[in-house]
């Protein structure tokens, strides 16, 4: 995982921590991520330009592990876009978050 693309992100670059209804926050690791309640574990990612695609076993809730592919987006240095395709609990549209920087 490109160092880039690790770390803390949020909907709401003002506030980082998740409040449910208002803002998400995602955690990119080199080898999965997390926001809200979903998690993902990666195989190796595919890089193309300024995205990634990764295939990844990723869960919602309580729901059992499932194979599909996450794809992480660079848009501006402190924005990216990350989108889920294939699980059956998600769409498909891509979310947005910004860095979070250290208080």
């Amino acid at each position: 995982m490109p160092a880039d693309f690790l770390g803390k992100w949020s909907t709401d670059p003002a506030r980082c921590e998740q409040v449910n209804g208002e803002v998400d926050m995602l955690e990119v690791l080199p080898d999965g991520l997390t926001f809200y309640e979903i998690g993902c574990e990666f195989d190796e990612p595919t890089a193309g330009g300024k995205s990634l695609r990764i295939v990844a076993q990723c869960y919602k809730g309580g729901s059992p592990m499932t194979a599909g592919e996450v794809e992480l987006s660079r848009l501006e240095p402190d924005r990216i876009s990350v989108s889920l395709h294939g699980f059956f609990w998600t769409a498909e549209t891509p979310e947005t978050f910004q860095r979070c920087h250290e208080q």
